[in-house]
């Protein structure tokens, strides 16, 4: 793996971890079983400030490494959400109840990521597509 994709995936994880506790303190989690709107919400401009991050730090093609550290993170929390339950659901039940925040932060995650590709050539402009 390239090293400068691998700095595009710190500085995506280092984005998230931080956006997500800012947002866990300043809007605590609902105690129902379905994430509302609100929650979708938070995991999209989450999603869309950590892919632009990563992207632009990458400085290249970030669109899988992205998508892949996207569907990953999802696939870990709801295994950990269905474990808690202690077996009274499946993967399927946990996945469906957080399914807007999964959808929404695909979308925002391809989007940051476009941006910040966009970012990257407006800072260093047509060089950008010229270094790998």
């Amino acid at each position: 793996m390239n090293l400068r994709i691998v700095i595009g995936l710190a500085v995506s994880v280092s984005l998230q971890m931080l956006l997500g506790l800012l947002a866990a303190s300043l809007f605590p989690p609902v105690p129902s079983g379905v994430a509302p709107v609100s929650t979708a919400v938070q995991a999209g401009v989450i999603a869309l400030l950590s892919s632009t991050g990563g992207a632009f730090a990458a400085r290249q093609p970030f669109m899988r490494a992205a998508l892949v550290l996207w569907a990953v993170g999802w696939v870990s929390s709801v295994l950990v959400v269905q474990r808690l339950g202690g077996g009274q659901f499946t993967f399927a039940d946990a996945a469906s109840a957080n399914a807007m925040a999964i959808v929404v932060s695909g979308i925002a995650t391809v989007l940051g990521v476009r941006a910040g590709r966009r970012l990257d050539r407006h800072v260093r402009g047509p060089a950008a597509d010229a270094t790998p």
